[in-house]
């Protein structure tokens, strides 16, 4: 059955007052639709900051590296070690940013704080950004890393093996189990999908109701643009590894923790594959973030909801590993 947990108990809950001030911020220095920026000025809009995303955490050690990919390209990581321990759980993270935007250095305070608090190595993934490198290099980045690290390439086999991510990131994790799945490999225990974009349906019910509004900055046009950066065509609009909602099935992925906002358009994406998780038997809970925007995890230093929030997310990711959850199982 599909648990949900709301953030708030409040029928009709309104946006955050932090969450709007940040909003408003990010609207005043970056006003046009994300789909009329030129793609060197909006990979240089300098919206994250430090005083939104907060300070980072002290963490044993963060280390930059490359592995090779099966393509030949190095592909660029980042470690997270919370100790001096060399084993241990291992989440493999991907990035946001409509697969065009962003990178390793956006979710640093954010994976710090994971990796911490959850006591877990974090693998966060370089991947290559659209429209330059289309699917499936960025999907086929992520899936390297993960060959990578299930070959104990961190110097350590895996007690546990968890993917994640958020936005754009989040569809790659979805992605990465179902690929799993496919192949009959069994080392992915739990993905972890924070606001994931599964979906290229752009008339559902949180984007008719949000999309609109300029300050959420996900209308339509700008998923439109942010996919077809990404897809080539009818094909890969079909392919479950590009858009994870387009699997005819979803038995046997890994159990899902799915994180959705309660104003972002991409709300139902997140609801409605929750719900195709829990039709086809998987162990699947739903967190709804109520009165929150899309990208809040990366507002920790400005909006104290948002690290409320993010303590639970933890909180739950941390039980799973800990209860050893697999394929729907607890060992």
């Amino acid at each position: 059955m599909l648990r949900i947990e709301r953030t708030s108990e409040v029928s009709a809950p309104e946006l955050d007052s932090n969450a709007k001030r940040v909003l408003d911020f990010w609207q005043s220095k970056a006003p046009r639709p994300i789909q009329n920026v030129p793609l060197h000025e909006a990979r240089n809009s300098g919206l994250i900051t430090p005083e939104i995303t907060g300070d980072s955490v002290e963490l044993h050690l963060i280390e930059d590296r490359t592995i090779r990919g099966e393509d030949g390209f190095d592909i660029p990581i980042r470690i997270y070690r919370p100790n001096a321990d060399l084993t241990g759980p291992v989440l493999i993270y991907a990035h946001g940013g409509g697969w065009t935007l962003l990178s390793v250095n956006s979710c640093v305070v954010f994976l710090r704080e994971l990796a911490t608090q959850v006591e877990c190595f974090v693998v966060s993934v370089d991947y290559r950004l659209s429209p330059e490198n289309p699917f499936p290099i960025p999907f086929n980045d992520c899936w390297n890393v993960l060959e990578w690290v299930k070959e104990s390439g961190l110097g350590f086999a895996p007690s546990q093996i968890a993917v994640g991510g958020d936005s754009a990131g989040g569809n790659i994790a979805a992605a990465m189990s179902i690929k799993s799945r496919d192949m009959a490999d069994s080392s992915i225990n739990f993905q972890i999908l924070l606001y994931p974009a599964c979906s290229v349906d752009l008339q559902t019910s949180s984007m008719r109701e949000l999309g609109p509004d300029p300050r959420f900055r996900l209308s339509a046009g700008a998923m439109n643009y942010f996919w077809s950066n990404y897809l080539d065509g009818q094909m890969d609009n079909q392919n479950p590894y590009a858009v994870p909602s387009r699997s005819k099935s979803l038995a046997g992925v890994a159990p899902a923790l799915i994180v959705v906002a309660g104003f972002d358009p991409l709300r139902s994406d997140g609801e409605n594959y929750a719900k195709q998780l829990d039709k086809d038997g998987i162990q699947t809970e739903l967190l709804v973030a109520s009165t929150l925007p899309h990208g809040f995890v990366f507002t920790l230093g400005a909006v104290p909801e948002a690290r409320r929030v993010t303590e639970i997310i933890f909180s739950k990711i941390k039980e799973a590993l800990r209860q050893n959850i697999y394929r729907g199982e607890s060992k």
